[in-house]
């Protein structure tokens, strides 16, 4: 990566991994850095425990002939064993944005000697509304870290947070040559509203076998569950949006301009606690 910062456009499957990890561990190695206790010298933040698992089992494969110590810390599990692999010291921590902020908020951890900074799958973690999270984390790192983020598509949000977090970052684009998965045959029906439930499930009845076929059936799902998701996601929105208010970067304003929300009016917590 050669110091720059990096904004990749990248889907799953690409290669991002590697992309960042090797660079990664070639300069932490170059260098003779080593980590103190709860000083990790990278962070790479993820959206959600198993994409974290994934990153951090593929950067111990690609570490072995190294002295380079890597861990991982996500939320749904037992923090202690966390805690003690954090206090042996680690150069590279694989995270997720809750895990790592309680952690941090109880002593367990330090990002001040932060030197590398990756942000993987950035437009989920802005679509699980993590983005209060990571303004707050940015705030905790030193201002001369790299950092690289990766996100399938370029939304303006993603513009947005690049903006934020990014110091004239070199731009790459990986475009897969095939979307879809070759094992699996796609079906597309034409239903009325008022029948794409049970057609749903009546086509899923008929069609899927032991070996694994699925079917979409575009919009049941989502139509199901929208008012579901839209009022979860605004209580959660309003929670990180009070956070946001309070950090005093100038270029918060534009990421509030680019969310299109209004700070002052959220007053509950994230789920009403």
């Amino acid at each position: 990566m050669e110091g720059h910062d990096l904004l990749g456009i990248a889907q799953t499957g690409t290669g991002k991994t590697a992309a960042f990890a090797l660079p990664m561990l070639n300069a932490i190695q170059d260098k003779g850095l080593r980590a103190a206790k709860k000083r990790p010298l990278a962070l790479i933040l993820a959206p959600t425990r198993e994409l974290a698992s994934q990153i951090f089992e593929d950067i111990r494969q690609y570490s072995q002939e190294t002295s380079i110590r890597a861990t991982c810390i996500f939320g749904g599990a037992n923090q202690n064993p966390q805690i003690r692999r954090l206090e042996k010291g680690a150069e590279i921590l694989v995270a997720t944005p809750g895990r790592l902020m309680d952690l941090e908020a109880q002593g367990f951890l330090s990002l001040s000697a932060v030197q590398y900074l990756v942000l993987d799958e950035a437009d989920r973690l802005l679509d699980m509304g993590f983005i209060g999270d990571i303004i707050n984390i940015a705030a905790m790192l030193p201002e001369n870290r790299q950092t690289a983020l990766f996100s399938a598509t370029m939304s303006k949000e993603i513009r947005a947070l690049s903006a934020f977090l990014l110091n004239q970052p070199q731009q790459v684009s990986v475009t897969p040559k095939q979307v879809a998965v070759a094992k699996i045959t796609q079906h597309k029906m034409s239903v009325p509203t008022a029948k794409k439930t049970r057609s749903t499930a009546s086509t899923a009845e008929s069609r899927c076998r032991p070996e694994g076929n699925r079917i979409h059936s575009h919009q049941a799902c989502v139509r199901a569950c929208h008012q579901e998701i839209i009022e979860s996601r605004i209580l959660c929105q309003r929670h990180q949006w009070q956070q946001i208010a309070k950090c005093p970067n100038p270029r918060v304003g534009t990421l509030q301009k680019r969310f299109g929300l209004d700070i002052g009016s959220h007053r509950r917590g994230r789920s009403g606690h």
